[in-house]
């Protein structure tokens, strides 16, 4: 299994855990260094290959969060944040299956502090999100990763970093979020556990699944 990050300058190859993924301590040496290193399970994967699903991950993530963005801010525009609150609770979810559909995709952004259930990260997804807060870069944003899933998919996994424009659905509680809106997000999400974050903070992931096995 071979688990590619990159940043804008360095090719990095880092491990999951050892409970889906396995590495040596030369290949960890190697991804400390910027050197590509494959664990004893993998197989040799071409940079091209690998640097056309990093850039068709980028691409679906980019439109992804434009077309999210942009009905979110109108929404606030409408009705302010309990709108907003709404839009997510109904309708982001469809937004992002109809772009699957366009980029024949699997498309979920996944937490391990979910707001909505079919939000939470499997454990899959979690290792992904363990793997990106373990890494000591300044900007979570530039960094991504291409691996094969569980079932042998190729995956384009990208983190969801913490805006500051999040703050009142996602922040503190004390602070951020106003006690009405906190009211609603808990009629709206009885069990949600997103909030506390702080700017900066990760989220969670984009996770872009796609469907053939054979390009990886």
């Amino acid at each position: 299994m071979k688990v590619v990050v990159f940043t804008r300058k360095i090719l990095v190859v880092i491990a999951l855990f050892a409970l889906i993924y396995g590495c040596s301590a030369s290949d960890q040496s190697k991804a400390n260094s910027g050197n590509k290193a494959e664990t004893p399970a993998s197989k040799q994967v071409s940079d091209t290959t690998l640097e056309g699903f990093r850039s068709q991950g980028k691409l679906i993530v980019k439109e992804t969060y434009i077309a999210l963005s942009s009905e979110l801010q109108k929404a606030v525009q409408e009705g302010g944040i309990p709108h907003a609150l709404t839009f997510c609770n109904t309708a982001a979810l469809p937004v992002t299956d109809s772009l699957a559909k366009i980029y024949n995709v699997d498309i979920k952004r996944v937490s391990l502090k979910n707001r909505n259930p079919l939000n939470k990260a499997d454990a899959f997804e979690a290792s992904l999100i363990e793997t990106f807060s373990k890494l000591s870069v300044a900007d979570l944003s530039l960094v991504n990763m291409v691996v094969r899933d569980v079932d042998g998919f190729p995956v384009y996994a990208q983190p969801i970093v913490m805006g500051e424009n999040c703050l009142p659905c996602h922040g503190s509680i004390e602070k951020d979020i106003a006690p009405a809106n906190l009211r609603l997000i808990r009629d709206l999400y009885p069990e949600g556990k997103a909030v506390g974050y702080k700017t900066g903070d990760l989220r969670g992931i984009w996770r872009i699944r796609f469907n053939s096995k054979s390009s990886l």
